[in-house]
């Protein structure tokens, strides 16, 4: 390590604290639609790590070195120390089983421990595990039994049981200082390791051989590294000293960010995954920062944290969508005004304005009253679904022994039923943020399907907690 990275580890070991397991209280504060942060209740020791449930986004969890593992079911506003079990309070990564998110990994300075109650209870599940230092733990999206561990000096290590076994796959990898991992989320055989010194590699078998692809990258001690969850040939890499690296063709080439952090190191990268356009990054000393164009260009955006020394952040899926970040001092929460993505205008407009817990909607200016409020459930926003595309001039048929949805929109056809987190859209299954249910004899869905169904513009407001839907008709 650079002697600069030394005295950095040095400083993380020395801050790092072990906190009470008491629950800690914080109001909940509101940002506005710039990039203000707030301090949470959490807001003590260095959060090296953050990790949000992708099925129910309020719950996160956060490591703080020398403190352990902490959880929060509310956003951030309450959190309690969960560390039974865990024999290292050095928490180098947190990762969440995407299928079954009561399953939980730490990856520390004493190898990897294992959580199946969301954090209540660890073990150590260590076996193979020849190079206990972890530094980097991943798990592969499509096949959550297999994860991955970047260790410091032993390489690469992989486990296809859960973490009960674990080998070295290291081929090909002529540095072995793994500093982060990334899984790409459609091919999970293609694999991605940053390296101290030996810039990124890529393993297209799922590990058993690697390759060296750090063509462009001029600083080979990669700090963190990251893949668009909508285009995953596009890679963003944090370096030591020259800024962040970014490829468009699975790595095969790099070119450096336009603008942004050349300096402190780039400790962690997060795509915002409902805009993968808008990435944060954290920094050394220099704070946050943003970019709105894929990582192109970055603007500092480190309005409200106290200490500019930023280890991780991380953005949940919900609507409208929050990050964190953690820094030296605790942790920070941003959240924002989200517009989701639109369809080219035409003429002709429909306009529906709906207020979380209210039953009066405005369609085109005009009050309306509706049979169910809209809600926010688990971090997400539920709106009515029939309400919507009636309004919309949509034919809404629904099939009650089977409790299927078809509704048909011009030449927009969406296929729903109550229970299932899938949707068809013009035959195509797409997926949602969480799956219909009825309230009131009412069916509700999450507020992102408007969006990817109807092709419409939809904004969140988080200062009124308002929702507007613009339909424009073909």
């Amino acid at each position: 390590m650079r002697s600069s990275e030394r005295v950095a580890l040095v400083l993380l070991l020395c801050c790092g604290m072990c906190l009470s397991g008491m629950w800690i209280g914080f109001p909940a504060v509101r940002a506005a639609n710039t990039v203000i942060w707030t301090q949470l209740s959490l807001h003590e020791g260095d959060v090296v790590t953050l990790a949000i449930d992708p099925q129910t986004p309020a719950t996160l969890y956060s490591g703080v070195w020398g403190g352990g593992v902490f959880r929060s079911t509310d956003s951030g506003d309450h959190w309690q120390q969960v560390t039974t079990g865990l024999a290292d309070p050095y928490v180098h990564a947190v990762t969440i089983d995407p299928r079954s998110p009561m399953i939980l990994y730490a990856g520390t300075t004493k190898g990897v421990f294992r959580s199946t109650d969301a954090g209540d209870r660890w073990t150590a599940v260590n076996n193979g595990l020849t190079t206990v230092y972890v530094y980097a733990l991943t798990i592969n999206p499509l096949v959550p039994a297999t994860l991955y561990v970047g260790t410091g000096g032993g390489g690469v290590f992989r486990s296809t049981d859960r973490g009960d076994h674990w080998q070295p796959v290291i081929t090909g990898l002529t540095k072995l200082w793994i500093t982060c991992l990334a899984v790409d989320p459609v091919i999970a055989t293609t694999v991605y390791a940053g390296t101290d010194g030996g810039g990124v590699f890529r393993s297209t078998d799922s590990g058993d051989h690697w390759v060296q692809i750090s063509k462009g990258i001029t600083d080979l001690s990669v700090r963190s590294l990251i893949i668009n969850p909508q285009t995953p040939t596009t890679l963003c890499a944090g370096t030591v000293e020259k800024g962040i690296f970014r490829s468009t063709d699975g790595g095969k080439n790099w070119q450096p960010a336009a603008s942004g952090p050349v300096g402190p190191s780039v400790l962690a990268l997060a795509f915002d995954p409902m805009t993968p356009k808008t990435m944060y990054a954290g920094t050394s000393f220099r704070g946050v920062y943003q970019s709105t164009d894929g990582g192109s260009n970055w603007q500092q955006a480190t309005n409200g944290i106290i200490d500019p020394m930023v280890f991780s952040v991380a953005v949940s899926s919900q609507t409208p969508p929050t990050s964190y970040a953690g820094a030296r001092g605790g942790i920070f929460r941003y959240e924002s005004a989200v517009q989701l993505p639109v369809m080219p205008p035409t003429p002709g407009t429909t306009t529906i304005v709906l207020a979380i817990g209210s039953t009066t909607a405005t369609v085109n200016g005009t009050s309306v009253g509706l049979d169910v409020a809209p809600e926010i459930l688990g971090g997400r926003t539920f709106v009515p679904i029939r309400f919507i595309a009636e309004t919309f001039g949509a034919d809404v048929k629904w099939l009650a022994e089977a409790q299927n949805i078809t509704i048909t929109l011009g030449d927009h056809v969406i296929g729903l039923q109550v229970g299932n987190p899938s949707s068809v859209v013009n035959g195509s299954v797409i997926p949602m943020e969480a799956a219909p249910y009825i309230k009131n004899s009412r069916t509700m869905v999450p507020l992102r399907l408007i969006a990817q169904a109807f092709g419409s513009d939809v904004v969140w407001d988080p200062i009124g907690r308002t929702v507007t839907i613009t339909y424009t008709a073909s």
